[in-house]
């Protein structure tokens, strides 16, 4: 009992709560090092068994068990060692009415397993040879609402549960080695991770996503909380577990594996070399000096064993600009790394604590030639802002490449990539948006301008709507889905037509006809707003138009939505505007990826990049990219023509409902069916496919879509002007000479 208050004592100094020890209390500060290894992956076969994994658990003399719900059914620990190749089985059978929660080795070779049976809770205690020792009662010691609770040894002299709460918020418990409760205390930080480290010494992570402490208890020799802190990442991946060797922990942070002792944090492997994400982690657990185990939430496990890094050290190294930890192209960096003999992805975080920190410092870095070799989401970040002599020409690339040739991409496509005649970023893929409508409504039509929309709402049936839940929603919202300010933007000659009357006129009718609410109403909102969200919102809603769909991501929606959600009364209305221009127009904000012009890997970028264009990009390396718009135009024209075909090819998946990369089986077009009282999808009677003539139509109204250009900093300024606006503090003219003014000064400042 001493040692267990000891525990408690211990965790109210690192929750915030009253210190009982303060006196004695170590604080260091640990430093950041790196010391990479390459570790090979290979499949933990006697995971397999189970359909679920809850615990995966080490304990002393390199016991390990894993315990969970067998595929044959029922629950079963198995007790093995780091190799995982023999192990010891326990059988668990819960009562009638009793939950497991998890399980956790115990010392001298004891297992626990912790259940609750309505509010009380229960830790049944198997000996060293896997029999059942005792059964404790422990009463109710924990929120029986809590959505999950984990079991961890206090030496041979109790036990410590942590569970969290409906709020989130992680509590921790300490037992008697009779399961009688001590005390508990509510940590006020983000728990990041609980764990005994090789010495089996308790230890609990907490970060304020700035700071990371590591918070000990000796469970041997009583001594009091000892804390040690480094700097965190954003990463909300967090894994942790015990060391070995040097290490007394090892933990899942901020992409990469790292061990942990008194004063080092060390990096030990970027998951960039592994075959899965950081994210993906729910155990991790060094079980030798060379060897790490990791259990991954899909109940997959694995033993990375290191190998000579020699051949690692030997590729050239090539960085890529990150937002945050890890990077938005993971999939692609892993297969590029375990591809390439020759190269290496390093993904090289940008500083600044918040976006608009990061994207300044990015542009600093770019001007200054200091910027990482390739930059991802290049578009969204500001390509436009710096001259574009900045960034690689990537025509050099494709003038030379014996594979690819200008002509393979879809010509308007590079068009939007090109600056001053030079490509200056690549995508794979890219977004089609525009708005949708009935086309047999009062005003509706392809291409239709402001006065049209207007017409529309204004003479709208009255069991129909152009815009959901007004009653709760501001109107600023429903002015950024309807105003597309690209539209109102020339960046080539650095002006902008937000004094315009259309401009104005679209400013007035948000006003006038009272859509959404006031700033004032909507920050003064109180009461509860409950909403079905329905499932094609034209279909089975009362839309007519459908301003809400972001995007359309590949040519077979086109296909889904005229014969299913509209019944073949479909217009591609676009966002209003002129009633000339096409409303409707191509996004890469997420997509394109550029190189530095002062890169001096270029070629090694430009193979990663080249990788992105290959038909194993779309149905190995990212699988989401698969029915999406392709940049290419084989690939483009292969999956428009699926629509006048009866089905089209898509990925097969395994039991569990996951993908399979690379196979697939054929899917007819179906229409769907939508039952509001199951709020189940039912499948249909097969879709007519298109005509040629629908064919020819949608084809070209991609095809000469054009590209615009975005600029973050103006959609700010447009939002703060707009919602004093929409709170009636100025007129719509008074709005919209503020807007015209400041982003002019923008303009010339950035793009003049």
């Amino acid at each position: 009992m001493k040692k267990t208050m000891a525990i408690l004592c211990a965790a109210a100094m690192l929750c915030g709560a009253t210190a009982c020890s303060g006196d004695k209390n170590e604080s260091s500060t640990v430093s950041v090092s790196e010391q990479l290894h390459s570790y090979k992956a290979a499949a933990i076969g006697m995971a397999e068994q189970f359909s679920g994994i809850t615990t995966f658990s080490t304990g002393s003399a390199g016991a390990v068990l894993l315990f969970g719900e067998l595929k044959s059914g029922g629950w079963s620990g198995f007790v093995t060692d780091g190799k995982f190749s023999d192990y010891k089985e326990f059988q668990f059978v819960p009562q009638e009415d009793e939950t497991v929660q998890s399980a956790a080795m115990l010392s001298y070779g004891k297992k626990g397993v912790l259940t609750r049976r309505g509010a009380d809770s229960f830790i049944y205690v198997y000996d060293a040879e896997n029999a059942l020792e005792k059964t404790l009662e422990c009463g109710e010691v924990f929120d029986e609402n809590a959505p999950y609770a984990r079991l961890y040894s206090n030496g041979d002299d109790g036990f410590v549960i942590s569970f969290g709460d409906e709020r989130g918020q992680m509590h921790l418990i300490a037992l008697s080695a009779e399961g009688k409760l001590l005390g508990e205390i509510k940590c006020n930080d983000t728990v990041t991770g609980i764990s005994c480290n090789s010495e089996r010494e308790l230890n609990v992570l907490l970060t304020d996503f700035k700071e990371l402490t590591v918070n000990s208890v000796d469970v041997k020799s009583l001594t009091p909380v000892k804390k040690s802190s480094c700097k965190s990442g954003s990463s909300s991946g967090y894994a942790v577990g015990a060391g070995a060797g040097d290490y007394k922990l090892i933990m899942v942070a901020d992409g990469a594996i790292y061990g942990l002792t008194e004063t080092d944090k060390v990096r030990l492997a970027n998951f960039t070399d592994l075959e899965f994400h950081d994210y993906e982690v729910q155990d991790i657990a060094m079980v030798s000096d060379s060897e790490i185990a990791v259990l991954l939430y899909t109940g997959e496990m694995y033993l990375l064993t290191e190998q000579d890094i020699s051949e690692l050290k030997a590729k050239e190294v090539i960085t890529m600009a990150t937002y945050s930890e890890g990077s938005i192209l993971d999939n692609e960096v892993k297969y590029f790394n375990q591809n390439s003999d020759k190269y290496k992805i390093e993904s090289k975080e940008l500083p600044g604590e918040y976006w608009d920190d990061k994207l300044a410092n990015l542009r600093l870095q770019i001007i200054s030639g200091d910027a990482p070799d390739i930059l991802p989401q290049v578009m969204a970040v500001g390509v436009d802002t710096v001259n574009p002599a900045a960034f690689a020409d990537l025509y050099e690339f494709i003038d030379k490449d014996p594979d690819i040739s200008r002509d393979d991409f879809l010509p308007n496509v590079l068009e939007g990539m090109e600056r001053d005649g030079r490509l200056v970023a690549l995508a794979p893929t890219f977004e089609f948006h525009t708005v949708t409508a009935k086309g047999s409504y009062t005003g509706v039509r392809e291409n239709w301008s402001i006065d049209d929309f207007i017409t529309a709402y204004k003479n709208k049936p009255a069991d129909k709507e152009m815009f959901r839940f007004q009653e709760s929603s501001a109107r600023s919202g429903y002015f950024s889905e309807v105003v597309r300010l690209p539209f109102f933007v020339d960046y080539d000659n650095a002006e902008c037509h937000f004094d315009s009357p259309e401009f104005i006129k679209l400013l007035s009718f948000f006003n006038d006809e009272k859509i959404g609410l006031s700033m004032t109403e909507y920050n003064n909102l109180s009461g509860d707003f409950h909403y079905d969200l329905v499932s094609q919102p034209v279909k089975y809603g009362n839309l007519f138009v459908d301003f809400e769909q972001f995007s359309i991501p590949w040519f077979g929606q086109f296909l889904d939505q005229k014969r299913n959600e509209y019944g073949n009364d479909y217009v591609i209305a676009g966002y209003p505007y002129d009633g000339k221009r096409s409303g409707s127009y191509i996004s890469i904000q997420n997509d394109a990826v550029a190189i530095t012009a002062t890169s001096k890997h270029k070629e090694g970028a430009w193979e990663f990049l080249r990788m992105m264009l290959t038909d194993e990009y779309y149905t190995e390396i990212n699988t989401n990219a698969y029915l999406s718009f392709p940049t290419m135009k084989k690939r483009f024209d292969e999956l428009a023509g699926y629509t006048m075909q009866d089905g089209y090819p898509n990925f097969k998946a395994d039991d569990s409902g996951r993908i399979i990369p690379g196979e697939f089986e054929k899917r007819e077009w179906k229409y769907w069916d939508f039952d509001k009282e199951t709020k189940q999808v039912t499948e249909g009677d097969k879709v007519e496919p298109f005509s040629q003539e629908e064919y020819d139509y949608f084809y070209n109204l991609v095809t000469n879509a054009e590209i615009i250009r975005y600029d973050n900093e103006i959609n700010k300024i447009v939002n703060e002007e707009t919602m004093k606006f929409f709170d009636y503090e100025c007129s719509a003219e008074e709005c919209a000479d503020m807007i015209q003014n400041r982003v002019s000064l923008y303009l010339s400042e950035r793009y003049g």
